[in-house]
């Protein structure tokens, strides 16, 4: 009989997050698309914070991202990039994992980097810890409040300074992370058709 486990204590989907990065390497390469190692960590955190928020913070892969200036890094991908991952192994994915990927590598793997950086960066999480602790962690927990949908909470009243969280909002509801369910497949918003009334037809 199969164990149960609290959400964040279930096993990560992806064995690792240089599994991951080395799958983002490959991809990347067979489709002739620049991946440098600030946009390969920021789409490992994306993939963090998505499926965390859908799963109640569990995790895609065992990592830590930590704040820095150019965006959040997970260390031991960075420190693996830094030696020199010149011909990087297969990397061992399920076939849950390799779904969750490609998904994201289809919606953000060509998106400039600036864009991938507003993206990250209007979460909130990254700036403040960055502001807090330069090079403290960003926990699951976190990514799981900041990334969690639907937002149908009431706005607060607007107050002083509020204008940059109402354009991570903003940011946000435009382009929604992917959720994802436990076999690794996109959860599809619904979307009613359009009903079209006969006496507007000629």
């Amino acid at each position: 009989m199969p164990a149960h486990h609290p959400p964040d204590r279930r096993p990560p989907v992806i064995p690792s997050a240089l599994d991951a990065a080395i799958w983002f390497i490959l991809k990347s390469a067979a489709e002739r698309q620049p991946l440098d190692p600030q946009k390969l960590n920021l789409l490992l955190y994306l993939g963090q914070a998505s499926y965390a928020a859908a799963h109640d913070g569990a995790a895609l892969m065992p990592g830590v991202f930590l704040a820095h200036e150019d965006g959040p890094r997970e260390p031991n991908v960075t420190m693996a990039l830094q030696a020199g991952l010149a011909a990087p192994p297969e990397p061992v994915l399920p076939g849950v994992g390799a779904r969750i990927l490609a998904t994201l590598w289809d919606r953000y793997g060509v998106m400039p980097m600036i864009g991938l950086q507003r993206l990250v960066a209007a979460d909130g999480l990254w700036k403040s810890t960055l502001q807090k602790i330069p090079g403290g962690e960003i926990t699951r927990e976190a990514m799981r409040h900041a990334y969690a949908q639907p937002r149908t909470a009431q706005a607060p009243r607007q107050r002083a300074g509020a204008n940059r969280s109402a354009t991570a909002a903003s940011l946000h509801r435009a382009d929604p992370l992917p959720r994802f369910t436990l076999d690794g497949r996109e959860i599809k918003r619904w979307k009613p058709k359009r009903r079209i009334d006969p006496a507007t037809l000629e």
